[in-house]
């Protein structure tokens, strides 16, 4: 069974259905982006002069700057996200629209010729290679079934047509079709090629068979194998997925016919009111003051009609918003667990690769350790003035109260969201702890590990030891820092007790 053949009806429909939602999501997604980015901007920006204002300090500075950075940056990924989820949504939109659009090609056509769609398929990939395709055979295949038609009605001349390329009354009389074309194209092919096989050709099919002449030069086996190749490879579309690529383009085509019925009957209810505003204007042009009423009046009534129909627009709205979360809502365990699914595969085939890892992970920690090392006295330096900076922006005006509601706000919101995240992510974490285990006491695994932990644990070691100059050097400025903030905060305290 070819890939293409193995698509079951029930998994077309849901793709068709999954298509209409993008049909109606991608339009909106492309205009929210800019609204999205305006709004963030509008609200970050703001928010970062206050807290320059508010904070008085080099971190209240620093948290200006952040936070307009951070608005840039969120900006940037909301914007990158929204266009490629609007690329993405066309290009699912339009491969679903070709697909509909050529299985619609193979269902309209095919019941023009009178053959099966796996037939008409077949035959179109047959005849592609000999430079032609079935979409252009229909006057071709008219022609042969007027000559059937005239065999079965015992005209002579039609019998003895069919019989010379091996065809029988009787063969005729029960053949299908597509069979008796498949057998009309094969009996031409074991024919000698010359100016009769061509003529036969064109009295069977009339000018269609001048353009079948390479088709007639293969062989009965080229054609079959032709065919064969055709279903293996997944070209051939199954009967169920010509199907559903032709209810999809009919759906298609009711949705575009509706929207403008729906377009029309909203309009047609604005236009007698657009046509006394006109007829106003053309009076005022005209010198005459009465179509300051008639614009007036038709002012009114259009913001009449727009109040009466904004409830049908807002019910189809929340509809349409309902249907698609709907939908959508039902698929979201499976590409969570298909998520977590590749994880875990990926974890997998990590852990196997450990032996031949561990040597480089060594080597990276040391390096890593050793630019940490290098870099300490700078890193402690910033927190200090970090931590400070951050201790006198709290005490600042009611900086901290807004800090603590925040973080509630914050910490609420990762609670509620836990009955939804837990039950996916716990059992996926069981079965990756469960497979890191197992592949961590493995016996080849075990020696390699037990070395790298002694040695970085060595490295560490050393490293301790040449830090405890910096170490106390980090503690005396530690306690110094804070001596100063309770000393200040107690001068500011002392006048009020």
């Amino acid at each position: 069974m070819s890939c293409a053949s193995g698509l079951g009806g029930e998994h077309m429909a849901n793709g068709i259905e999954v298509a209409k939602a993008f049909v109606t999501i991608v339009p909106s997604m492309e205009g929210s982006q800019s609204t999205i980015t305006q709004e963030l901007t509008g609200i970050t920006t703001p928010a970062a002069e206050e807290a320059g204002e508010a904070g008085g300090s080099s971190f209240a500075s620093k948290m200006a700057v952040g936070i307009t950075a951070a608005a840039a940056t969120i900006t940037a990924a909301v914007t990158a996200a929204t266009a490629a989820a609007v690329t993405l949504g066309k290009e699912f939109i339009e491969t679903a629209t070709d697909v509909a659009a050529y299985g619609d090609e193979v269902d309209k056509t095919s019941q023009k010729l009178g053959i099966s769609a796996q037939a008409y398929q077949e035959w179109d990939y047959v005849m592609q290679l000999a430079g032609t395709d079935m979409s252009s055979m229909t006057t071709g295949f008219k022609t042969l079934t007027n000559h059937i038609a005239d065999a079965t009605s015992g005209s002579e001349d039609a019998i003895a047509m069919f019989e010379s390329i091996g065809i029988s009354l009787t063969d005729l009389q029960n053949m299908s079709t597509e069979d008796i074309f498949a057998a009309t194209v094969s009996g031409l092919q074991n024919l000698e090629e010359g100016a009769d096989r061509s003529a036969l050709a064109v009295d069977l099919f009339g000018k269609s068979g001048q353009n079948m002449a390479a088709l007639f030069n293969m062989t009965n086996e080229q054609t079959a194998e032709a065919i064969a190749l055709a279903n293996e490879y997944g070209m051939v579309m199954s009967d169920d997925a010509v199907q559903a690529s032709a209810d999809y383009t009919d759906a298609l085509t009711t949705l575009e016919k509706t929207f403008t019925g729906l377009k029309n009957n909203l309009m047609s209810q604005f236009l007698p009111s657009l046509t006394t505003v006109m007829d106003g204007l053309s009076a005022i042009f005209a010198g005459d003051e009465t179509g300051i009423t008639a614009i007036k009046s038709g002012i009114e009534e259009l913001v009449g009609n727009i109040s009466a129909i904004s409830p049908q627009l807002f019910e189809l709205a929340s509809a349409i918003v309902t249907s698609l979360l709907a939908g959508f809502g039902p698929m979201l365990p499976s590409v969570v667990e298909s998520i977590f699914s590749f994880i875990n595969e990926a974890l997998i085939t990590l852990t196997g690769l450990l032996p031949q890892l561990m040597p480089v992970i060594t080597t990276g920690l040391q390096s890593v350790l050793s630019i940490l090392l290098d870099s300490t006295p700078l890193i402690i330096s910033s927190l200090l003035t970090l931590i400070t900076d951050l201790v006198t922006w709290l005490a600042s005006g009611d900086n901290i109260t807004r800090f603590v509601n925040g973080l509630i706000e914050l910490v609420g919101e990762i609670a509620s969201q836990l009955s939804v995240v837990l039950p996916v992510i716990l059992p996926a974490l069981v079965q990756i702890i469960t497979e890191l285990a197992s592949a961590l006491t493995n016996a080849d695994n075990i020696g390699i590990l037990v070395a790298a932990v002694l040695e970085v644990a060595a490295a560490i070691f050393v490293a301790l030891v040449e830090c405890v100059p910096v170490l106390i050097d980090f503690v005396i400025d530690t306690f110094t820092n804070l001596a100063n903030i309770v000393a200040n905060g107690l001068s500011f305290i002392m006048p009020y007790i």
